[in-house]
């Protein structure tokens, strides 16, 4: 069920809290996130990064893949060009990662055939892990926060769903359809969608936002829904955590406290085999990752290996004040 939130919030947790649905929550990154693990390793994976030229993109994302051993990482953005930190910094934390920069815009359907050619061509077993995480950044920026819906222009709505929308609907459906050498039964492709918290939180004024926000986590769900004998869709949608970028309005700054790591390491796991209980689903970066099971009160052995391995982390997190639960 969507709530109505008020954002007049006393400490920057609030509204953090307020989104998520574990008692306590994380700020900052945790040894279950932490891309080392064994258990979170993606050696030998070929990933793809949309919206990687700034922001978390750039910051968080890009960089998460390359500590977690990942093959290559290609990583798009509407120019190329603007890609030069992002390539310079996976460079840096790993010189034997194959970095391939492309134009893409995912608004524009020949922008992202012509990706996907290109993929092909470097890496003939095609991408093995998407990150979904461009989203539209619309001219009208002052209608974010008073965009009420009977004053909202339709081109509004339209300027959030191109992107967001369809953008995203276009791109999965290029990514499960690419063509591949792989001679694997049912080939495996995985999938995170950058969400956000406006997806089921109601914010008057963030109507546009929040709808194209919801569908993306309605995406999730029918991919890993319509997974059949020919592909097996592991599809998760994260909100991220709230940080300080040029497209955070001004409301939310006093909230912004979250790291690159905890955004990163949660999308590095949510692409893991330890998140396949998760395909489906949406979940924020805030919460406690290892209560999930618990909540969805799966009973399988695999989820009963996973609370176990999560309960001694959080045994040994306490011991060692590794990170503060708010």
């Amino acid at each position: 069920m969507t709530q109505r939130v008020h954002l007049n919030g006393a400490t920057p947790h609030d509204l953090s809290i307020h989104g998520s649905f574990t008692k306590g929550i994380y700020r900052d990154a945790y040894p279950t996130i932490d891309p080392t693990r064994p258990e979170l390793s993606q050696k030998g994976m070929v990933v793809m990064i949309t919206g990687a030229s700034k922001g978390i993109g750039r910051d968080a994302l890009a960089p998460v893949f390359a500590v977690a051993g990942a093959r290559a990482i290609i990583i798009t953005a509407r120019k190329a060009t603007s890609l030069v930190d992002t390539v310079a910094n996976l460079k840096s934390i790993d010189s034997s990662v194959e970095v391939l920069a492309l134009d893409l815009d995912i608004s524009r359907e020949s922008s992202i055939t012509a990706a996907f050619k290109t993929i092909s061509e470097h890496f003939p077993g095609g991408v093995d892990i998407l990150v979904s995480n461009a989203v539209s950044k619309t001219a009208a920026d002052q209608w974010i926060t008073t965009c009420d819906i009977e004053k909202c222009p339709i081109h509004f709505y339209a300027s959030f769903h191109t992107t967001n929308t369809r953008g995203s609907l276009l791109l999965t459906k290029y990514f499960l359809t690419q063509p591949t050498t792989s001679k694997e039964k049912p080939l495996k492709r995985k999938i995170v969608y950058v969400s956000s918290g406006i997806s089921y939180i109601v914010n008057p004024g963030q109507s546009a936002d929040s709808f194209s926000k919801l569908i993306i986590n309605q995406l999730a769900a029918y991919a890993h829904a319509e997974s059949n004998e020919e592909i097996q869709v592991q599809a998760v949608a994260v909100h991220p955590g709230i940080f300080v970028t040029d497209i955070l309005e001004d409301i939310y700054r006093f909230y912004a406290v979250d790291t690159n790591k905890l955004a990163g390491g949660v999308i590095n796991w949510a692409a893991s085999d330890e998140a396949e209980f998760m395909s489906g689903r949406y979940t924020t970066a805030n919460v406690r990752l290892c209560v999930i099971p618990l909540i969805l009160c799966y009973q399988n052995s695999s989820l009963r290996a996973y609370i176990v391995g999560c309960q001694r982390r959080l045994w040994n997190e306490s011991k060692r004040s590794l990170t503060k639960i708010f």
